[in-house]
């Protein structure tokens, strides 16, 4: 990741290693936006929610840092519930730059 320039191409790494290390059927990448998340990079885009996701556990973690690993019976950022889930932060300097 260290030698990659394009922030697009750090967080499909981020996903890929998230999923590796999860022994996850998916992962996604989700950047906080002003009223709420985006998921910008998704290893299975029909697992994940397009455009603005607004509340649920990906807000929560963008907000207090917390990780959460739950079963998920209606989650916004899913597009197909139920299933279980972990989101952690992304730390940068200091403060949340997204979760994954």
């Amino acid at each position: 990741m260290t030698g990659a320039l394009d922030e697009d191409e750090v967080m499909a790494i981020a996903v890929s290693e998230s999923v590796v290390l999860a022994n996850a059927q998916a992962g996604a990448f989700a950047l906080p936006h002003p009223a709420g998340a985006v998921i910008t990079s998704s290893s299975d885009p029909t697992m994940f929610a397009k455009g603005l996701v607004r509340s649920g556990a990906l807000l929560q973690v963008l907000e207090t840092g917390q990780t959460i690993s739950t079963i998920a019976h209606a989650e916004p950022c899913l597009t197909n519930p139920p299933m279980a889930i972990a989101i952690v932060p992304v730390i940068e300097s200091g403060g949340i730059a997204g979760a994954t």
